[in-house]
């Protein structure tokens, strides 16, 4: 890993680069009655688009109804979930996931959006979310990067996430807690931006 990864300024540039191509590969540790799991999965940014005067990214995924989630940046470089549509729904709500200039202790709602499996209906629940770190240094199997850290808290599941996310690279690391129990862990493998 290169110093200018390392010591890059938060004043500029994006939270999650977006391009068609960009792809994130994750190894996931579950930890279930004490038992660990290991997994990996790879998110891959799909076609750009416009819906509803919005400009942003299908996300590639396997979904039923051919369900894509839409995401992208807004001119502040936050991260913006705009919302998701298939071949039953549309539903096209944006809000921010995490803010690029946010301060300790800002907070603001963000989305989590649900896809009703039997009838390919969506749904957006708003949870509170705020910044809890504007740079500390973590440790993934890809390397080391500086990142800002946000959490968010669904009320009605009791869970909280946790992600930290470094400028220009996108999301390294995510922990989940539920019941105040650690119980997922997300950490970066591999990725590659397209220019």
């Amino acid at each position: 890993m290169s110093c200018e990864k390392e010591e890059q300024s938060f004043k500029s540039g994006l939270l999650m680069p977006m391009n068609t191509g960009n792809t994130w590969t994750y190894k996931h540790s579950h930890i279930t009655n004490d038992v660990l799991t290991l997994d990996t999965s790879t998110i891959k940014v799909g076609e750009k688009i416009t819906i509803d005067g919005y400009t942003c990214y299908a996300m590639e995924s396997v979904n039923s109804f051919n369900a894509k989630y839409l995401i992208g940046n807004d001119e502040y470089g936050n991260f913006v979930h705009f919302g998701a549509f298939s071949d039953v729904d549309t539903l096209i709500t944006p809000l921010i996931v995490y803010k690029m200039n946010a301060k300790i202790g800002d907070e603001w709602e963000s989305p989590i959006t649900i896809m009703y499996a039997s009838t390919g209906d969506f749904k957006i629940i708003r949870i509170p979310s705020k910044c809890i770190s504007e740079d500390t240094l973590i440790l993934t199997p890809k390397g080391k990067f500086h990142c800002k850290a946000f959490e968010r808290y669904n009320v009605t599941f009791n869970v909280i996430y946790r992600d930290y996310v470094s400028v220009n690279i996108g999301r390294v690391k995510s922990e989940t807690f539920e019941d105040d129990k650690l119980f997922l862990i997300e950490e970066l493998l591999e990725y590659h931006l397209n220019k």
